[in-house]
């Protein structure tokens, strides 16, 4: 497989974000199935790309409310099969990164 330039990346991104607004305008169309994939195939390409998606200041700027938030990190959690304890060691086994407050784990 190819690597992807900045630019192709950035039109796969617009193309998604036009296909999810599309989408939220008339959600009794989706497929259960499709959306999980899609939800995978995300997390995938953030946890593969990102250069430290412990850290990202990125994230914070995104429009996504708390509820949406902890609605995909619960439902992640629970299709891996880990409690709230397993997560919190997990989390807590990172460092605080003083010049961003944001955490990171080693």
């Amino acid at each position: 497989m190819r690597s992807l330039s900045r630019s192709e990346f950035h039109e796969i991104a617009e193309h998604l974000a036009a296909v999810v607004d599309q989408v939220l305008s008339d959600h009794d169309t989706i497929d259960e199935a499709d959306l999980a994939t899609t939800l995978a195939a995300a997390t995938r390409l953030y946890s593969n790309c990102a250069p430290n998606p412990y850290a990202s200041a990125m994230l914070r700027q995104l429009e996504v409310s708390p509820t949406e938030a902890c609605t995909v990190a619960a439902t992640l959690l629970r299709a891996q099969s880990l409690t709230p304890f397993e997560f919190s060691v997990w989390f807590s086994s990172g460092r605080t990164d003083t010049s961003t407050g944001s955490t990171t784990l080693r």
